[in-house]
């Protein structure tokens, strides 16, 4: 079962032991934690590699182009572009991991044509070549930005993150975030969100899994 965030505020504010976090600015770590979760956090221990992509984010929207080579990202977009269909040309997309290997083999970004080949995102925009004589639309697979949580209201539980990591993940970020001016009190807590990471890693699969699921195309037509 989920936890609220007022429980999870509670078990923070049990070990915390200060009275100067008041649960308004709980709220916030906590929120600043899931979205830091999804976004992709450091895999203990050489923290090289982040961590894979939250399944239960996975959403999907439609951008129309333009006469640019690029257009806005839906709002909610996160991370993670794993499929892209052109419902103008009933088929699957090209997608880019790469802006650099996109920029290879699109130099200009100035190649017009009748339908897009290929794309990639770049900061909070989706670059596609060729630009299409007429506007496309495009349907686009990735991880959302998870929802705020709040003590009232409809969004009261974590987004996305397994309920039973969310007492591991949130309460120990919150409280590394607390403790940091204690290096002692804060590698603590730290140790236990490293482990946490990692199950959640294990459960969520690897990130070349993650990112690699792929809906089925009949769906969307």
């Amino acid at each position: 079962m989920a936890l609220t965030a007022a429980k999870l505020a509670t078990y923070i504010q049990r070990a915390a032991q200060d009275a100067a976090f008041t649960r308004a600015a709980i709220l916030d770590l906590l929120n600043e934690g899931q979205e830091q979760i999804a976004a992709g956090i450091p895999l203990p221990p050489e923290k090289r590699v982040i961590s894979s992509p939250l399944q239960g984010l996975k959403d999907t929207d439609t951008v129309d182009t333009g006469t640019a080579a690029y257009v806005a990202l839906p709002d909610d977009y996160q991370r993670g572009l794993f499929f892209v269909a052109s419902s103008d040309q009933d088929k699957r997309i090209k997608v880019y991991e790469s802006y650099t290997e996109f920029l290879a083999q699109y130099p200009n970004l100035d190649e017009t044509g009748t339908y897009v080949d290929a794309v990639c995102v770049k900061g909070n925009s989706l670059y596609y070549q060729p630009i299409p004589s007429s506007a496309e639309t495009l349907t686009l697979h990735f991880y959302r930005v998870p929802t705020d949580m709040a003590y009232s209201g409809d969004n009261t539980t974590p987004d996305g993150i397994p309920d039973h990591l969310q007492k591991k993940l949130l309460v120990n970020y919150a409280l590394t975030e607390i403790f940091a001016a204690d290096p002692q009190a804060a590698a603590v807590f730290q140790a236990r969100l490293d482990a946490a990471i990692l199950e959640m890693e294990s459960c969520n699969g690897t990130d070349g899994e993650a990112y690699n699921v792929e809906p089925e195309w009949d769906e969307y037509i």
